[in-house]
């Protein structure tokens, strides 16, 4: 098996690691929070785009021969045969 690591695509078109969001609670006062609003939008410009570990270990990955292991692939080729026969 060959797996095609699309180092061809370019960086515009590569996905981007979800936005992680801050949790935000609500004031018994019913009132919008704009100190919690603006906390929030502090703790979304200091999430990064790109987490460098994941990357990292994707790219790891990718160079194995052995990944994914052999019983994935068997368990992912009978769940495929399950779908076709239904």
């Amino acid at each position: 098996m060959q797996i095609d690591p699309n180092n061809h695509i370019s960086p515009a078109a590569r996905p981007t690691a979800p936005r992680v969001s801050a949790r935000v609670t609500v004031q018994q006062g019913g009132g919008p929070s704009f100190e919690q609003a603006a906390q929030l939008n502090q703790a979304l410009r200091e999430t990064p785009e790109v987490r460098p570990e994941a990357v990292a270990r994707a790219q790891h990955l990718i160079g194995d021969v052995r990944y994914p292991p052999d019983e994935t692939l068997q368990s992912i080729a009978r769940l495929l045969a399950i779908q076709l026969r239904n």
